[in-house]
């Protein structure tokens, strides 16, 4: 399919959620403005946050241009919006609320106005994905949500994926000598739990812990820790492809996680009364369909004990372990099977793109 050009995309990004929010933003950008040749300005009110995925991005400017994309800090918006290239489109993240001045400029230019949603594979979002919201100065706001399916608002994901994967991520049939697990996750005392247990079960792991919530545990031979030292965002696919397992967080490493290939667990952001929960298994069930029997019933029970759903007998917990690690390659295969179908579904840049090609019904 041909890419279609637009000419100016503002993208607006609230920080709550950690790294999360911001990494899915920059990323939004950044592909929007190398691969679809648009003129992206991205709003934000935490350049500290940024800045640790971008070091070129300095905290002290409330106004710059990085690698082709200007940021803005959010408190000087209304200091330079009328100095801008009047947008195309406007992109609200995760449901920041947008400036009168911003909704104004929306309203007079025609602009198409997303309001661009958390990730998540629950039956509601896709159902609602791009419906329209009447808002309060006559203009519709348009819900999208990214997915894993074709109803869905597809995934970010940059063309070297789906054209040089191989290259980027070399493939490990199965750990040899010592597993190399990875975690990028939330504080919680299940880490003292799991801990214990790889080190009962004798397992040879060097663990790699990033992110800065899990203290560094005393050595537990012949577990091996480390601090994995926080890398910008176009490094991070290259460091997790060194790794046999992954745990991670968020919404732009669990995406990664998933392009990677690699069997990993996803720590997702507790919400109140267990309400992650419906998202966690939604997401599950349909990467189970890749999965032998023996192995869904493991990383299930695993799963659902890290994101404190359960707390499973000291025994089973070790049972589940040394079914997935006694069946590595087949848990590989099936992360490996579940990648090439996302790579089936069109990427979230370019549904953007053409949403803005019917909304403007002109072809740039």
């Amino acid at each position: 399919m041909m890419d279609f050009q637009v000419s100016s995309i503002w993208i607006f990004c609230r920080v709550i959620d950690n790294f999360g929010d911001a990494a899915v933003a920059r990323r939004l950008a950044k592909i929007l403005h190398q691969e679809h040749m648009a003129h992206v300005v991205l709003f934000i009110d935490d350049l500290k946050v940024l800045s640790h995925l971008d070091p070129q991005i300095n905290v002290n400017l409330p106004a710059q241009v990085v690698g082709g994309l200007r940021i803005v800090h959010w408190s000087y918006i209304n200091n330079l919006i009328n100095h801008l290239p009047k947008p195309d489109c406007v992109i609200e993240t995760f449901a920041c609320e947008l400036p009168d001045s911003v909704k104004n400029i929306i309203q007079q230019n025609n602009a198409l106005w997303l309001n661009f949603e958390y990730l998540t594979a629950e039956k509601w979002a896709e159902e609602q994905h791009l419906l329209p919201s009447l808002q309060a100065n006559g203009v519709n706001k348009r819900f999208y949500f990214m997915g894993f399916s074709h109803n869905s608002g597809g995934l970010l994901r940059e063309k070297y994926i789906t054209n040089d994967f191989s290259g980027r991520f070399p493939l490990l049939s199965q750990f040899s000598g010592r597993l190399a697990i990875y975690i990028f996750a939330y504080r919680s005392p299940i880490w003292h739990t799991w801990f214990t247990c790889w080190k009962n079960m004798n397992l040879k792991a060097n663990v790699s812990i990033a992110g800065g919530q899990i203290f560094l545990p005393y050595q537990k031979a012949p577990l091996l820790f480390q601090k994995s030292q926080f890398v910008p965002q176009d490094e991070f696919d290259d460091l997790i492809a060194q790794f046999d397992v992954l745990v991670v967080r968020g919404e732009d490493s669990f995406v990664r996680a998933q392009y990677a290939g690699k069997p990993f667990f996803w720590h997702i952001y507790p919400q109140e009364n267990q309400a992650h929960l419906s998202k966690l298994h939604a997401f599950w069930d349909k990467v189970y369909k890749y999965f032998p029997a023996d192995l869904i019933n493991a990383h299930r029970l695993l799963s659902d004990e890290l994101n404190s759903f359960h707390k499973l007998d000291e025994n089973i917990r070790q049972q589940c372990w040394q079914v997935l690690l006694q069946n590595f390659e087949q848990w590989q295969t099936a992360m490996l099977a579940w990648r090439k179908f996302l790579l089936t579904l069109p990427s979230a840049t370019q549904e953007i793109v053409n949403c803005l090609s019917k909304h403007q019904n002109v072809k740039f």
